[in-house]
């Protein structure tokens, strides 16, 4: 993104040592209601170290500079669904509720022109109040089979200012993974939030939302593989 700068961070083995890990922290709230916003704009791109640390497992999370008040963070992982399945837990936001860390409310609206309305409500810790946001969301797929999720927040008194995100469905060939998945979120939230507090919720969050995307994608397919011949004309 032009001359911001880019700090990359990478959080541990991805899923399940880096989730238990974190489970234990009050401030995932904060990052579950950012990264179930959203964002526009170009992903930064992967160095040969990022790839290292992907194919070991972990979660990189490359933060780029922003105004202040402002969080913009991309955050990566290689899942071993493929990108059929892991599309369709990630285009489902009217689901959210079910898989995303501290998101308790979620509903998917019907749009026009290929456009939809997505609303979601996080629970912080207390003392924090609760984190509501409406998006609408646009999808694009590459001639490579990439597909694009943009959202956008639409007018409204919610509890960002501004909230835009991205989410990118790469297939790759890199066994057993088959599925790069980036997520990028910039959002101005109304009440300012100390940036030791965002960087530690990111951490917390990032590997428990990738571990429900995996879990969902093969809950999903699972009917399909163990379904008999007949229910599977």
């Amino acid at each position: 993104m032009g001359n911001s700068t880019l700090a990359t961070t990478c959080f541990g083995s991805r899923p399940s040592r880096v989730a238990d890990r974190f489970r234990r922290f009050a401030l995932i709230g904060i990052a579950a209601a950012t990264l179930a916003a959203s964002t526009a704009g170009t992903l930064p791109g992967l160095t040969a170290d990022d790839w290292a640390d992907l194919r070991a497992g972990d979660v990189v999370a490359q933060e780029e500079s922003a105004p202040r008040g402002s969080h913009v963070v991309t955050v990566s992982a290689l899942l071993r669904e493929t990108p059929e399945a892991v599309w369709e837990v990630v285009a489902d936001c009217g689901h959210f509720e079910d898989l995303m860390p501290r998101t308790i409310e979620s509903e998917a609206y019907s749009a026009t022109n290929g456009e939809r309305e997505c609303r979601t409500v996080s629970d912080l810790p207390f003392p924090l109040a609760d984190l509501e946001s409406a998006v609408r969301s646009w999808e694009l797929e590459d001639a490579d089979g990439t597909r694009h999720r943009h959202f956008e927040q639409v007018p409204g008194d919610w509890s960002f200012e501004k909230s835009a995100g991205h989410w990118a469905v790469i297939p790759v060939a890199e066994p057993p993974h088959r599925t790069l998945l980036r997520y990028r979120i910039a959002v101005t939230p109304r009440l300012s939030l100390p940036d030791f507090i965002v960087r530690a919720a990111q951490s917390q969050t990032a590997p428990q939302m990738f571990e429900a995307i995996s879990e969902e994608a093969r809950r999903r397919i699972r009917p399909i593989l163990t379904a008999a011949p007949d229910d599977r004309r």
